[in-house]
């Protein structure tokens, strides 16, 4: 009889078990549709939650099925190792600095080195290494032969580099200062941020249309919509750069931590490549005499929020319109940039003494803007390789008695006013820029 009763209690006991399992069971509710933005794989019975269409957020960060659908940390590597290759160059002309040859070609040649970056600054990142932003061999040596010209130049200014250290030039800026004046340093960063991030950014949007709309079976997001994250990397906007003034966008140091953790997130806090460029000439335009109101900055982050939401709620309509926008703004800003250098560049000429160190400076980034247009095949800008020419594919000298400046100048009038002609811009945004 007692053995009975014992049986009785645990019979008791795991039926109050059940019950009590099945209760927390029917707890987990949730959005149960795989199509849904909020799916949750978790849910055991639909709640009613599903969410298939989203407002326009306030930042570019995007998500479904509970986890970012925005992934950008290959093209983030990349330009991250332009910089750092840069900054790396920039440091052997200081003085007592030294050759680490492991360290510094892993950067050019590898794609993968094994210690932090110098973007750093003040504040460590978040990621430790290239290692976590990417696993993949993104060596710049790799990323640079889309252009067989570009990839002669940088093999050769390698050599030039590799010779001057070998020399002892090593702790002064004779190491990165070509013969004829030329910053290798910086002129090496202008041709990869022309073959390798306004390239590929300039090829995702004008190909966006012909990507899948449909979300990949092993990733949470569609080809499409990576294809546009990707572009939005290469033109170099942080997640929250709306948030930050011009200034702050294009000082040397252009990231900022915004969630206030300590760290700075490189996909999310650091602004790179064309924005910062594009926030100079917001600053440059807007504080002249000559003030032309440009918003390079907003207009073209908002653009791209504006299109992945378009995108990701599938409205064919507004993502055309969003691809338009985007192609536009992103050759706008391309466009001011070369009128900055060209005036720069007319300005150091034109004058009785010619700002020898000045016009060389402009020349170099100017030589590289103007062919930029050539890697875009949607370019409204369509006498690019003829002002290419005028301009000079290697270095003119200024100073020489055969030099024909009174030419050279009106050259460069001619393509700043096509390329006001060709992207509508007020003379006073010619001016200001």
């Amino acid at each position: 009889m007692r053995l009975s009763s014992v049986k009785i209690i645990l019979c008791l006991i795991s039926l109050i078990g059940l019950l009590s399992l099945a209760a927390c069971v029917r707890l987990e509710q949730g959005c149960t549709d795989l199509n849904a933005l909020n799916y949750n794989p978790d849910a055991f019975k639909d709640d009613g939650s599903c969410v298939y269409v989203i407002d326009t957020p306030q930042l570019y960060d995007f998500y479904r099925y509970w986890e970012s659908s925005v992934d950008i940390s290959q093209e983030r590597l990349q330009l991250l190792l332009m910089n750092d290759f840069r900054s790396s160059l920039y440091q052997l002309g200081q003085a007592g600095a030294t050759y680490d040859s492991t360290a510094l070609w892993s950067l050019f040649y590898d794609g993968s080195p094994d210690f932090s970056p110098l973007i750093n600054g003040d504040l460590p990142l978040l990621q430790s290494d290239y290692n976590e932003l990417s696993s993949t061999n993104n060596s710049l040596s790799l990323l640079d032969n889309v252009d067989s010209s570009v990839d002669a130049i940088i093999s050769n200014y390698i050599e030039i580099i590799l010779s001057r250290i070998s020399s002892g030039s090593i702790g002064t800026n004779t190491v990165y200062i070509s013969d004829e004046g030329i910053d290798m340093a910086q002129h090496i960063y202008s041709l990869q941020l022309a073959t390798i991030a306004y390239l590929n950014a300039a090829n995702e949007l004008n190909n966006l249309s012909t990507y899948s709309s449909s979300i990949s079976s092993n990733e949470n997001y569609s080809a499409q919509e990576n294809a546009l994250d990707r572009a939005f990397a290469y033109m170099g906007p942080a997640i929250g750069a709306l948030n930050l003034t011009d200034e702050n966008i294009a000082s040397l140091n252009s990231f900022e931590d915004t969630d206030q953790d300590g760290f700075i997130d490189l996909s999310k806090e650091w602004n790179c490549s064309f924005f910062p460029l594009a926030a100079a000439r917001d600053i440059s335009d807007n504080s002249g005499s000559t003030e032309a109101n440009t918003n390079f900055t907003d207009d073209l982050l908002q653009a791209f929020i504006n299109t992945r939401t378009a995108i990701t709620n599938q409205n064919d309509t507004l993502t055309e319109q969003g691809i338009g926008r985007l192609q536009s703004l992103t050759q706008q800003i391309i466009a001011a940039n070369t009128l900055h250098f060209s005036n720069r560049l007319y300005n150091a000429l034109n004058s009785s003494t010619i700002d020898l160190n000045e016009s060389i400076a402009a020349w170099q980034e100017l030589s590289v803007y103007v062919g930029m247009f050539n890697y875009n095949s949607e370019s409204l800008f369509t006498e690019a390789s003829i002002y290419q020419e005028a301009v000079g594919y290697t270095l003119p000298d200024f100073t020489s008695t055969a030099f024909d400046k009174a030419t050279y100048l009106t050259e460069l009038q001619n393509l700043k006013s096509a390329l006001q002609s060709a992207y509508d811009f007020t003379q006073a945004q010619v001016d200001g820029f």
